[in-house]
């Protein structure tokens, strides 16, 4: 699952915690929890066609940065995201298994989506990612 796999590489790379069992830590896959006030949830989302004559699948994914009431906190992790992901091309977010990342382009700049019901600033960024499909027939 690619966002797990997205969980992991931000948990390997220092910017938060992820729980395989999905109920502590502050990486989250397709779920955002009410705690902790800071948190990172990576939604899966529509994808689209991918294209026809091509050995790769398009994939998208939302990161969702969830902070305090300072938008500073969710600005800066989000930021730091983005400029993990943006141009990661050719490998895996988990070293050994998962898919290979041909490029992941990001959809936007983090943006701020604004606060949730307990005045916690959020931003959001959306990816598009290319996986190579070795079953395609190029």
């Amino acid at each position: 699952m690619l966002a797990a796999e997205l969980g992991q590489y931000l948990h390997d790379q220092n910017v938060g915690v992820k729980d395989d069992n999905g109920s502590t830590g502050t990486i989250f896959v397709d779920n955002m929890p009410d705690s902790p006030d800071e948190a990172i949830a990576i939604m899966t989302t529509s994808s689209g066609n991918s294209p026809f004559h091509q050995p790769y699948d398009y994939k998208n994914l939302q990161v969702l940065v969830r902070g305090t009431s300072d938008p500073r906190v969710s600005e800066s992790k989000a930021q730091t995201i983005y400029d993990l992901l943006q141009g990661f091309t050719n490998g895996r977010f988990v070293a050994t298994t998962g898919a290979w990342v041909v490029i992941c382009k990001a959809m936007n700049t983090p943006v701020n989506i604004g606060k949730d019901e307990n005045g916690r600033v959020r931003y959001s960024v959306n990816f598009q990612l290319y996986i190579y499909n070795q079953n395609r027939i190029s």
